[in-house]
């Protein structure tokens, strides 16, 4: 789920990690227990029984407390560093919500920039889905079925002529090869669209290379 968690400009498919989104959940719960929200009766119970007028962003909770305030106590520890005199200021308002918390506890990737040639209005989701796939180079192709023991052989099963690997079925496959100019024929498509692809400074490799692929056979 690691890759699927990321938004799309990331790589990902714009899912929500549940146990991080679960952590900004409570890390919600922990920012209020400052003596500024004391109008709250759990709050000022809280205050009265475990903090005790100490500062909460270093408060450290006994080991003889209840297992669940030892945990919003480690949760609260997560996002110290995003407080400054119990305002949050990581980002422009100074106010705490889920999604913030969620953004800044979240495992962050660099950008790809060619997510838009695979995540558009004019793609049809299927699509979209296998090429973000390719991207990943993560397909089930024979030669990978192959390598984990479940087939005798590696062929291609559409041409029967070389290894079924991932650039063989996309594009060194005369099948496939014929099906991608003819519609490359039919939009009109320009090599020049993404020429630039290829030179962009990003860590996917997939991306990279569906760029030269690109470049190469149009």
């Amino acid at each position: 789920m690691g890759k699927a968690c990321k938004p799309w400009d990331e790589g990902g498919l714009g899912l929500k990690n549940d146990i991080q989104w679960n952590k900004a959940a409570v890390g919600k719960l922990s920012s209020g227990l400052h003596p500024d929200s004391s109008d709250h009766m759990w709050v000022r119970w809280v205050n009265h029984t475990y903090i005790k007028g100490k500062d909460w962003l270093t408060y450290e909770p006994p080991t003889s407390t209840s297992w669940y305030w030892r945990r919003i106590c480690r949760v609260k520890n997560l996002f110290k560093e995003a407080y400054s005199q119990n305002m949050w200021t990581t980002q422009h308002n100074k106010e705490y919500t889920i999604a913030k918390g969620y953004y800044f506890i979240r495992d962050k990737g660099p950008k790809v920039y060619c997510n838009n040639l695979v995540w558009n209005k004019w793609s049809i989701p299927k699509h979209s889905f296998i090429s973000w796939v390719y991207q990943h180079r993560n397909m089930n192709t024979m030669e990978k079925v192959h390598n984990l023991n479940i087939s005798e052989e590696d062929t291609c099963r559409i041409c029967r002529n070389g290894t079924e690997i991932i650039d063989h079925l996309f594009f060194d496959c005369p099948y496939s090869r014929r099906v991608m100019h003819g519609e490359c024929r039919g939009l009109a498509w320009s090599p020049s669209a993404i020429s630039g692809c290829a030179e962009l400074e990003t860590e996917d490799k997939g991306i990279q290379a569906e760029a030269r692929d690109y470049q190469r056979y149009h």
